[in-house]
């Protein structure tokens, strides 16, 4: 199956799951695990086109930072999708990687396509310069995910994209995050600033901001120096950007969105 064009991405999850929650505090680290935090803009899925670099809005749908409408989210938790045959082993094995470790921490599950399924995730080995992007939420139609070779086929990266298709946006897109982070509109590339822009309606789920979410943009994302960032954390002990894992928070949103017998 070739590339397709960007009407296209992948799907997520597993029918009835039960997960217990409870919900995150302020400073909860998960497993104490070391991350990687970007000191320059090197996250390849902020640099595309699309809105936040790497999303592609459903038809009508304004900035959210989790999808509120039933219609965008996957049945039964699960995302269907296929593969395209140009990844290699190696890179398919970077894939499995990332849909295994959402499936271990949140009741989302991934199921390849059937020749009857019409609704669903097709991702994409894409050449240089095409980007790392998905579309937010599901379409109910075939959609695409991105992964630009190089650059995107990282665990970290492909998670966050498929992030994007289970139904979230960018973490700074929330309508509170200006009490939390500072944005240098005068060191934003010029013709990018849509990338900054707020919600009007945002999905939390009464979860507080989260500096450490897989989900949040870079210091230096759409600089035109690189050197000076565009997105300051008013904590100034506060690291944003880092493309490792899901948070603590971002495990709980997802769960929250998806599995309808949780608990607190």
């Amino acid at each position: 199956m070739g590339t397709l064009s960007p009407f296209m991405i992948s799907c997520l999850c597993l029918a009835g799951a039960i997960v217990v929650l409870s919900r995150p505090t302020e400073h909860t680290q998960g497993n104490n695990l070391k991350l990687i935090f970007h000191s320059r803009w090197d996250n390849f899925d902020e640099r595309g086109p699309y809105m936040g670099g790497d999303v592609i809005l459903p038809p009508g749908m304004d900035i959210r930072n989790g999808v509120i409408g039933d219609h965008l989210r996957w049945p039964n938790a699960t995302l269907i999708y296929s593969l395209d045959r140009n990844f290699t082993s190696p890179e398919l094995a970077i894939i499995s990687e990332a849909m295994q470790e959402i499936e271990a921490l949140t009741c989302i599950r991934f199921a390849p396509r059937n020749q009857n399924e019409t609704g669903y995730i097709f991702v994409a080995r894409g050449g240089p310069g095409t980007g790392c992007y998905s579309f937010l939420g599901r379409l109910g139609t075939v959609q695409q995910l991105n992964l630009e070779n190089p650059g995107c086929i990282r665990k970290g990266i492909v998670m966050h994209e498929f992030i994007h298709a289970i139904g979230f946006y960018h973490e700074q897109s929330r309508e509170d995050r200006d009490d939390y982070v500072t944005i240098n509109w005068s060191n934003i590339q010029p013709g990018t600033e849509f990338n900054f822009l707020k919600a009007t309606v945002t999905a939390t789920f009464n979860v507080t901001y989260d500096y450490g979410s897989l989900m949040h943009y870079s210091k230096y994302s759409f600089a035109t120096n690189t050197s000076i960032p565009t997105i300051i954390p008013i904590d100034p002990n506060a690291e944003i950007g880092q493309r490792e894992r899901l948070s603590d928070k971002d495990i709980y949103k997802i769960n929250a969105m998806y599995c309808p017998n949780y608990t607190t």
